[in-house]
């Protein structure tokens, strides 16, 4: 009797265990469903996306077609459909360009266990905590994860690597999108390893302790609100948030930082937030401006020209050009398409010609941006890192041209030619519900001086080490102090 309530007990047990955490079953599509979204995903790629040959990618694309091939024949998961169109998205080397989950998915990632318990780093290839779940276990900063499951950190680094879309030649940012990219909830590897490992809450770490002691533990996996709270960096997404602008002076130098220039949500006036600054550097006699932009993966136009104004040493005429794929969006992708500016679905023609790059570009005046009363015009220097993209990117590279300006810190991410960014067309994958986002315009910065594909490269650079993580040294911003 007494066993038989005990086997009772472990069944119960089991059954409140599976509601506590219900179980992600994927939705299955059979070869002709997949087929169907494939070929609409590509379709509306070749007509629309104006970067989709800017850079040499025809044979990586080949290869991860290869992977959507294989379902067409077999069928699958909506995982494993969304895996090989992310690897193929990728393949194409727009940052812009990746796919996003079903909301049913998405949901089920927001709603329930589905992160790693820690926050970490990648150096050298190799995986160290930042930050760890302290209701499981105390795990010291510098801590170095060296096996998931039995995986190998650094084979978990390459092989989600192929997933993560960057700019143009910009391999580096890729691991640092896996540990540090906020853009699809929660970092890439929290985003990639359940798909392709599943979403069951055990998680079996091998660790290796800062001063060399190995240890195992099993822990698990917790919400994406709870790993988001693990941070003590936290990530700003908004101009208007009052810890996005930091300012400081000590004797004649001054320290500006600007986590972010997205200013689309809750839109507040960059010039009320920085001509205060200004003015005091001025009053100040500040000789020496360190702009920190390290946080900062670009955003909304009007905070980086404003910003720019403040930096700029005379008046310049600024020729961005922008180029589209088509004039007019084909009518068969239109009702799978969704957008917040509708009206690149049909663009006048007049004052579009084809360019050498067989796009529609637009004939445009140059823009012409005058330096404000209280402009600075002493030493500038900004710190860069790998998260740099888009508009901060394109913000740096002009001013470089304009007036001796010293980079210091990581490589950028990002095109110092240009992004193919601005509005976006989301695609809808009727069957997996899949969403793709593809860019419209392909810009050109006219930036005389950069490496084709890559962003910028920094004058000094400083790369973050295990010590400096541990300790919390902030090397780039001590060397631009003394310097």
């Amino acid at each position: 009797m007494r066993s038989l309530l005990a086997a009772s007990f472990i069944i119960f047990f089991a059954a409140s265990s599976s509601f506590a955490q219900p179980l992600h079953v994927p939705a299955k599509l059979d070869g002709a469903q997949i087929a169907a979204d494939v070929r609409l995903m590509l379709d509306a790629l070749e007509s629309i996306h104006p970067g989709l040959d800017r850079y040499d990618t025809k044979v990586d694309r080949a290869k991860a077609l290869d992977g959507l091939r294989r379902l067409e024949r077999t069928g699958g998961t909506e995982l494993e459909l969304y895996l090989a169109a992310s690897r193929y998205l990728a393949a194409i080397r727009c940052d812009h360009t990746k796919a996003e989950l079903s909301p049913q998915l998405s949901k089920y990632r927001e709603d329930n266990p589905s992160h790693l318990p820690f926050r970490f780093a990648v150096i050298e290839g190799r995986m160290f905590v930042r930050e760890f779940d302290r209701e499981q276990a105390t795990i010291e900063r510098g801590t170095e994860v060296v096996k998931i499951n039995g995986k190998k950190a650094s084979e978990l680094i390459d092989e989600f690597s192929e997933y993560v879309s960057v700019d143009g030649y910009t391999d580096h940012v890729r691991p640092f999108k896996l540990a540090e990219d906020s853009d699809l909830l929660g970092s890439d590897l929290d985003h990639f390893y359940p798909l392709r490992y599943g979403f069951g809450p055990p998680v079996a770490l091998e660790l290796k302790r800062p001063g060399g002691k190995a240890e195992k533990l099993n822990a698990s996996l917790i919400t994406y609100r709870k790993w988001r709270n693990l941070a003590t960096e936290k990530r700003i997404n908004n101009f208007s948030d009052p810890s996005a602008v930091e300012f400081r002076i000590a004797d004649e130098v001054a320290y500006l930082r600007v986590a972010t220039f997205i200013n689309y949500r809750t839109p507040m006036d960059p010039y009320k937030v920085f001509s205060p600054i200004f003015e005091q550097i001025r009053e100040r006699r500040v000789q020496h401006l360190i702009v920190d932009l390290r946080e900062n993966g670009g955003g909304s136009d009007d905070v980086g020209v404003a910003l720019g104004r403040f930096i700029l040493p005379e008046p310049v005429a600024f020729r961005s050009r922008s180029a589209i794929k088509t004039l007019s969006v084909p009518e068969r992708l239109r009702p799978y398409l969704e957008t917040w500016d509708r009206s690149v679905f049909d663009v006048a023609p007049a004052g579009w010609s084809k360019n050498s790059d067989l796009l529609f570009e637009e004939a445009a005046s140059p823009i012409e941006l005058q330096p404000l009363p209280n402009a600075f015009d002493g030493r500038v220097t900004f710190l860069t890192s790998a998260y740099n993209a888009s508009g901060v990117v394109v913000l740096m590279s002009r001013l470089k041209d304009l007036r001796p300006i010293r980079l210091v810190g990581e490589e950028t991410g990002g095109s110092s030619e240009g992004p193919t960014a601005g509005i976006i067309l989301f695609l809808k994958l009727p069957n997996s519900k899949i969403r793709v986002r593809i860019p419209v315009y392909r810009s050109y910065t006219g930036t005389k001086s950069f490496a084709p594909g890559k962003g910028l490269i920094p004058d000094i650079r400083i790369t973050t080490t295990l010590d400096d993580l541990v300790s919390r040294r902030d090397r780039a911003l001590e060397i631009a102090l003394k310097n």
